[in-house]
């Protein structure tokens, strides 16, 4: 599936700010704001909880968790898809420069082919 930066980005500036962190936290406690200590948590499971580290204390729970969720939800195909592109990426850069460094080296030995041939042409 391609991927779009432009909305992948949108996705990644409507989630909470962070950064974020998987903490271990009592279940009674998983819905909760900690805004005292700036947590949000975000989602729970088993005990252990993504949560927030954010100075927004003006956190609305209930827009942020859609965005949260779709976030959470679409990094799992997006994070993949985008390393592999970068490593891809780097790749290319690699041959390219390579590409670049071999035409570089017949160029000089071209240029110097028709040096000699002129200079041999004229003596």
């Amino acid at each position: 599936m391609k991927r779009d930066p432009q909305e992948d980005m949108e996705l990644c500036s409507k989630a909470t700010s962070g950064p974020w962190d998987v903490r271990t936290i009592a279940i009674k406690d998983v819905i909760k704001a900690y805004s005292g200590d700036n947590i949000f948590c975000i989602g729970s499971i088993a005990g252990d909880a993504v949560v927030a580290l954010t100075d927004d204390l003006d956190l609305d729970v209930k827009s942020e968790i859609p965005n949260d969720t779709k976030f959470i939800a679409e990094s799992r195909e997006a994070l993949p898809y985008w390393i592999n592109r970068a490593v891809k990426a780097e790749k290319l850069l690699k041959e390219s420069l390579e590409f670049i460094d071999d035409c570089y080296e017949d160029e000089i030995e071209f240029k110097a082919r028709v040096k000699n041939f002129l200079g041999d042409d004229q003596g």
